[in-house]
């Protein structure tokens, strides 16, 4: 069996930057159980503030967070 070659991280950005579907909290959710490295892109913005709560309500975390 072959290794995933990605790098197993994925940035987290507003959608100011992407415009992403309904279910990208799901996939998400689902990147941070299989172990991705996840970061926030302006982890002050009040969208993403709510993703990271919602996320924690769960049991997950986002610790990682990049500077626009």
């Amino acid at each position: 069996m072959r290794d995933d070659g990605r790098s197993r991280r994925v940035a987290v950005v507003p959608d100011a930057y992407l415009n992403p579907v309904p279910s990208a909290a799901d996939r998400l959710a689902a990147f941070l159980d299989d172990g991705y490295e996840v970061a926030l892109a302006d982890p002050d913005d009040v969208l993403a503030r709510r993703l990271a709560e919602r996320l924690a309500a769960d049991g997950r975390e986002i610790r990682e967070s990049v500077a626009p």
